[in-house]
Parts: C-alpha cells; sequence; structure tokens
C-alpha cells in the first residue's frame, strides 16, 4: 500500500506516545524518590546497566545469529521456534546478567531491598524510552519527510539497494498502523514489562546477597526469556492476534509481581 500522507489522527498518537514514553518512567521514579528516599543514582545505574548489556553487548552475538550469513543464522531463520526461543534467551541472559553486575559491584554496598525497586525502575524505565520515545521521535520524522515529499526523494536515492529499498517501503505503513488503540495495546505491554523487569531486579538483588537464593539468578533468567517469548510468537505469526498476546503478557506479569514481591521481597 502507498501511503503518501500521514494523517492528524496517527501523528497525534505519535506525539502522545512521544510523551508517554518520557512521562511515565519520570513520573514513576520521582513518586518512589519521595516515597522512599532512596538515592536516584541507583535508578541512574538500572538505566544505564540496560543500555550496555540490552542494547550494547546483547547485539554482539546478535549480529553473528541474525544478520551475517553462516550455518547456523541459516537454521534458525528457517526454525520458527528457534527464531523465537533465541532472541528471548539472549535477552534473559545479557538483562539479568547487567542486573547481577550492578548489584555485586556498582550496588554492592546498598543492601537495601528497595535498591532492587529503584534498580529495577531504572531499568524498565529506560528501555520505555526507547521503545515509545526515542521511536515515537523517529516516527514523526518520518511522517514529516513523508507529507512534504522528502520521502519519495529518499526512495530514489536508494536506487537498487533492494535491502534499503524495502526497509525504507515498510516505513509508511508501519507509521500508518500506529493508532490511539495501538498505542494502547503498546501502554498495557510497557506496563507488563516495568512488573517483570521490578521482579527479575528483585531475584538477582537478593540472589546477590544471600548465598541461599542463588538459584534466584537463573529463575530471573527463565522468567525473563519466558516472558520474551511471547512477541516472539507474534512476530513469526505463530499468534496473530495482538490483544490476545499482550492481554496473556499482562496477566503473568501480574502473577509473576505478586509472586515475588509476597514470597521473596515481604519475607
Amino acid at each position: 500500500m502507498n501511503y503518501e500522507y500521514i494523517g492528524t489522527s496517527t501523528i497525534t498518537a505519535i506525539i502522545l506516545m512521544v510523551i508517554i514514553g518520557t512521562a511515565v518512567p519520570l513520573i514513576i521514579a520521582a513518586i518512589w524518590k519521595i516515597k522512599t528516599k532512596e538515592p536516584i543514582s541507583t535508578i541512574f545505574i538500572g538505566a544505564v546497566t540496560f543500555i550496555l548489556f540490552a542494547i550494547i553487548l546483547e547485539s554482539i552475538p546478535k549480529v553473528f545469529l541474525f544478520q551475517v550469513k553462516n550455518p547456523i543464522s541459516n537454521y534458525i531463520a528457517n526454525n520458527k521456534w528457534v527464531f523465537v526461543i533465541v532472541p528471548a534467551l539472549l535477552a534473559g541472559i545479557f538483562e539479568e546478567s547487567g542486573r547481577f553486575v550492578a548489584f555485586k559491584f556498582l550496588l554492592k554496598k546498598r543492601k537495601n531491598k528497595k535498591t532492587a525497586i529503584s534498580y529495577g525502575i531504572g531499568h524498565s524505565g529506560i528501555e520505555m524510552v526507547f521503545i515509545l520515545t526515542f521511536a515515537g521521535i523517529q516516527c514523526l520524522v518520518f511522517a514529516q519527510m513523508i507529507n512534504s515529499g522528502q520521502f519519495a526523494k529518499l526512495l530514489e536515492q536508494a536506487g537498487n539497494n533492494q535491502v534499503q529499498l524495502k526497509s525504507l517501503q515498510a516505513i509508511p505503513q508501519l507509521i500508518a498502523s500506529i493508532s490511539f488503540g495501538t498505542l494502547g495495546i503498546s501502554l498495557i505491554e510497557r506496563i507488563s514489562a516495568i512488573l517483570v523487569h521490578i521482579a527479575c531486579s528483585i531475584l538477582v538483588f537478593y540472589s546477590v546477597h544471600f548465598k541461599n537464593k542463588k538459584i534466584l539468578f537463573p529463575i530471573a533468567i527463565l522468567l525473563h526469556t519466558f516472558i520474551d517469548i511471547f512477541a516472539g510468537l507474534y512476530q513469526t505469526k505463530l499468534v496473530t492476534n495482538l490483544v490476545i498476546i499482550e492481554g496473556w503478557v499482562f496477566v503473568i506479569s501480574i502473577i509473576i509481581f505478586s509472586f515475588v514481591y509476597k514470597k521473596v521481597y515481604e519475607k
């Protein structure tokens, strides 16, 4: 489908996406800081650790496993279930390892259990900024280019570069699909992510500071992997109903958070 104009309602939804992606993490961090008097630096460390481990370090094996042509990447690409599980497992390993390193070394003197939640707020908050705010800003830039006619020139410049051309051609349809409905689903997905990130932060925090709780670290990896598998199921079209996927994830996230909070954090 050829989109030559991005409507006002879509642009409004994108602007709201940027605002929500920025405001929600800041509001949660501010409320937690005021309520608990916890150091804001813990939240900052959570955010920086996410960037280092999830954005930078995790991308290194992804290049070999998904982008560079080799027998392993070909096998993954041709097996949907493997394609679902591998990225989820990578996210689980790298993000939980980031938490472990942060609690073990950067936050080793902060043994107040509220530190776990502070870290989780920073970790999940910056992820929300990347997924909603930064993505929304990119969409706004491309929407302006599409409406002004500059995007057509960008397609012409791609020329015979089929990879770049195909990538660019998908952008207008992607932007036009954004609505208040999809924004609502994204917000539910982010709430689920915040709950799981805080729960995993609690598990890893306790695994670091209590010798008899070491098993909580691999449990956090498995829980993280399990939750991320749902996104892979939708991306590979193994499940096509996004509402059902996010609904299940939301329910499971509440169960995970409630269980971890009551059985680990409160004890």
